[in-house]
């Protein structure tokens, strides 16, 4: 921030106002540059309105009208997929067809009655700079009838 009539003599200050002056936000008073002071961040906040004036030292009056200038925190790819509630379980019936999670083969639960799966979840379509999250999910295989009843004369 910079008056057209500051001739960099000193003798004029800058002062910073409104929601975040001087605790998110600091300003030289003598340069009039302007700083955050912490890390900003836009689920807590994504928008700031400040206010600068300046001012005359010897006679602390305002040499320009108050300006408004507004800060747009922009959104980075900082939060992960998270997943809440592990573990997970699911029941599937045997013989069951390819479904959304596919398989290489029909499962049979008198070979193998449970099964882990690793799941991964990408944000930003798996592109560079995607974060990601993973759970295990125990897949139980429940009964159905596909045996057929053997008779022994």
């Amino acid at each position: 921030l910079r008056s057209d009539l500051d001739n960099a003599n000193n003798s004029f200050q800058y002062r910073l106002l409104g929601d975040g002056a001087e605790s998110i936000f600091t300003i030289d008073e003598r340069t009039g540059d302007i700083y955050a002071v912490q890390k900003l961040d836009r689920e807590e906040r994504s928008l700031y309105i400040l206010r600068a004036q300046v001012i005359d030292i010897t006679t602390g009056r305002a040499v320009e009208p108050e300006s408004e200038f507004v800060i747009r925190v922009s959104d980075i790819n900082d939060n992960e997929p998270k997943f809440l509630d592990e573990p997970y379980e699911a029941i599937v019936p045997e013989m069951s067809p390819e479904g959304v999670i596919r398989i290489s083969s029909k499962m049979d639960r008198e070979l193998q009655d449970e099964y882990w799966v690793i799941i991964q979840a990408k944000d930003m379509i798996g592109q560079p700079g995607a974060l990601s999250g993973t759970t295990s999910v125990l897949i139980k295989l429940s009964d159905v009838n596909d045996n057929k009843p053997i008779f022994k004369e």
